[in-house]
């Protein structure tokens, strides 16, 4: 991504269009790509998908979200885009931008709500689970299947996070849930039932005292832990030696780490 345009190589061929007509009065926020065959989807001052084989470039309508300021991030779900904004969980078609977005809110009558509106981040397990972190109250999760939402939130009578800004959330395929915060990681079991129990597991103090975690990834194998801290930078934990290596002071790198991917080729 430029400032101004997108830039695509695919198979050796090469797009580029311009991201025309940004949203400028959005704050600065994390830029995402996501990529599905063909289908390219770009968070950038807005949202634009674009096709390589057709070349269509298409932007969404910010039609009924005049007071959004900040676009967080977004992750395709089937044929969805879940949005992640200050104003709520926006949830749109992926191939039809033309299609009005569906907005979820808060609704205090609705214990079944999103239970507050600012959204920082989207993610979904391999059982099909969509975990919602919030800026001030903890992680939403929602099951299909169930078609409701529940919570795992920081309060002074159930403190089961270390703060409840939640950046991100990643989940083994243990079934073990990882949460980063701004004030800490947490480490849950969950053998996820009707019931929804959680069990939180003690961490290293040196995982559990990191803060500002802004994203969790782990290798192809599960032996390390990927994490990117808003104040440490990029970090290693190695789960046989139990030992974390920060690679920001190893190697001179930025401090400030907002995202993570790993390739096919196990780069980060």
């Amino acid at each position: 991504l430029g400032s101004d345009s997108a830039y695509i190589i695919e198979n050796g061929k090469a797009f580029s269009f311009a991201l025309d007509k940004p949203w400028f009065d959005l704050h600065d926020q994390p830029a995402q790509v996501v990529n599905s065959g063909n289908d390219y989807w770009i968070l950038c001052k807005g949202v634009w998908h674009f096709n390589t084989v057709s070349s269509k470039v298409s932007q969404l309508s910010r039609r009924n979200l005049a007071e959004m300021k900040y676009l967080n991030g977004f992750q395709l779900i089937e044929d969805e885009l879940w949005i992640a904004t200050d104003v709520g969980l926006m949830v749109v078609n992926a191939y039809d931008f033309d299609e009005t977005p569906e907005v979820y809110t808060h609704d205090p009558s609705d214990e079944f709500s999103i239970n507050y509106n600012y959204v920082h981040s989207v993610y979904q397990d391999k059982s099909g689970l969509v975990w919602i972190g919030t800026a001030n109250k903890g992680l939403n999760y929602f099951d299909p299947k169930w078609e409701n939402l529940h919570y795992l939130f920081r309060s002074e009578s159930n403190p089961m996070l270390p703060h409840p800004l939640v950046w991100c959330a990643t989940k083994t395929a243990n079934n073990q849930l990882w949460v980063g915060t701004a004030e800490g990681m947490a480490l849950f079991s969950s053998s996820v039932k009707k019931s929804f129990q959680f069990q939180r597991t003690a961490l290293s103090k040196e995982l559990e005292d990191l803060e500002s975690i802004r994203d969790l990834v782990f290798d192809e194998n599960e032996q390390n832990l990927w994490i990117a801290s808003g104040k440490s930078g990029l970090m290693k934990w190695n789960f046989s030696a139990r030992k974390l290596e920060n690679y920001s002071e190893k190697f001179g790198l930025n401090k400030e780490m907002v995202d993570l991917e790993i390739d096919e080729s196990g780069r980060i």
